[in-house]
Parts: structure tokens; sequence; C-alpha cells
């Protein structure tokens, strides 16, 4: 009988999916402090699916290219600000946004187009009362992502004796 050698590969990219929520910041440290040590390239990607579902559904198609490019201009800020918040520089960290429905899709497709070795990206609390509850996006993701999925919960969870009370 041969011994089997589990060879684990060192991620080189790690690709970030990033909510415009409180716990974004809290994410993305996570996602450099495991890359500065293996020298792995960071990319941050926010898609606002919400937008672009809103889009798809307009009557008046008149303005929807020009409001998706003020989306994801918006969201090119928005990853401006956060990598300068992490200390980054361009080099160390890159960016991309998107204005596509359903946000799984669109997180699928930057896989497929960055490679990236692992992905990164919050749990989304489906039901406000339950944190770290997968979301519909996330149990689609965790089906279909084509890369390594990490979900990540930033928060810390409510406390066994303080549930026990009936505290959340």
């Amino acid at each position: 009988m041969q011994n089997a050698v589990a060879t684990v590969r060192t991620p080189k990219s790690i690709l970030v999916v990033v909510e415009r929520t409180g716990d974004a910041p809290a994410l993305i440290g996570k996602a450099v402090g495991l890359a500065r040590p293996l020298g792995a390239q960071v990319e941050l990607f926010l898609c606002d699916s919400e937008q672009a579902y809103v889009l798809d559904h307009t009557y008046d198609r008149a303005g929807v290219l020009a409001a998706r490019a003020a989306s994801v201009a918006a969201a090119r800020r928005y990853l401006n600000d956060m990598r300068a918040s992490a200390g980054a520089s361009e080099a160390d960290m890159t960016i991309d946004a998107q204005c596509e429905s359903p946000l799984y899709e669109s997180v699928v497709r930057k896989v497929l187009r960055s490679s990236p070795d692992l992905v990164i990206k919050s749990v989304a609390a489906g039901d406000r009362r339950r944190q770290a509850t997968p979301d519909p996006n996330d149990w689609q993701l965790m089906r279909t992502c084509p890369a390594p999925l990490m979900l990540s919960r930033t928060q810390s969870p409510p406390s066994l004796r303080g549930a026990s009370r009936g505290q959340r």
C-alpha cells in the first residue's frame, strides 16, 4: 500500500467579495492577514447586484446604461477607500466592480476571469436574527464557485450564556 501524500498549494491570489456593510474592513483585514505572509495578491471585488436587479426590471429603459456605469464608478470609489484604509497600494491590492445580478453568478464570472486560488466572502445574514446564516446567494456560490471558497463570519457569535437567557 502506498502512502498518500496530500499536496497543498500555497495561494498566490485571493479574491475578496466585498459588500457595503460594516463587516467589509474586517473581511479585508482577514484577507490581508492571510495574503501577506504568503506573498499572495489580493483583489477586491464588489458587485452591486441589488441595483442591477432594479435596473433589469425597470420599465423605462432610458438611462439604464448610465445608471449601471454610475453604480460601478461608486463601487470603485468605495473599494479605493477600502484599499486605502487597509494601507495597501495598487500594486498590493487590485479592485474590480460590476453591476450584475444575481450576485453569485457575477462572482463566478469574476472567478473564471481572474482565476484566484481562494475566494473569501462574508456570510450574508439572510435572517438578521440568526447571524451567519447563509442566504440563497451564498448557497448558490458554495455550489458553483470554481475556486475554493471561504465564507467568513466577521462578528463574534452571541455567548452561549447570553443566548440561554434569551438575550441575542
